[in-house]
């Protein structure tokens, strides 16, 4: 697996990829984690268009915005821009169900971005 993160993963010279994205707490980290133009993680290369110099603007006026309603708009229309110009294929979008027995036990919070308490079961988890 190291071998594909490190030699084809958002390698130009492959041309296309494949990656899983786990969810972001906020849009904002989302598309600044995957898709602006200043991160090395954009997958999809998205540079130099119309949309996506839009985008890259639109991400930086919605963290600067404090009107909930309008960085609503401003993210939707991000939306649109990733759905219409960018270069994601998005498959599925994954549910995760988790379940454990009586036997273990955590606080009542528990992380909702990664699997099993944000992947912080083993810090945080214990036996009853």
């Amino acid at each position: 697996m190291i071998a594909y993160w490190s030699n084809v993963w958002n390698n130009d010279a492959k041309g296309w990829c494949a990656c899983y994205w786990g969810g972001r707490p906020t849009e904002d980290w989302m598309f600044s984690a995957a898709y602006t133009n200043d991160t090395e993680w954009n997958d999809t290369n998205w540079k130099g268009t119309d949309g996506s110099k839009r985008f890259n603007r639109l991400v930086k006026e919605a963290r600067a915005e404090l009107n909930d309603s309008k960085r609503r708009e401003i993210y939707y229309e991000c939306q649109h821009l990733i759905s219409d110009d960018g270069g994601s294929i998005v498959p599925l979008f994954n549910s995760y169900v988790g379940a454990n027995s009586k036997a273990v036990a955590h606080d009542e919070q528990v992380a909702a971005n990664w699997d099993t308490d944000g992947a912080k079961c083993v810090e945080r988890w214990w036996f009853a």
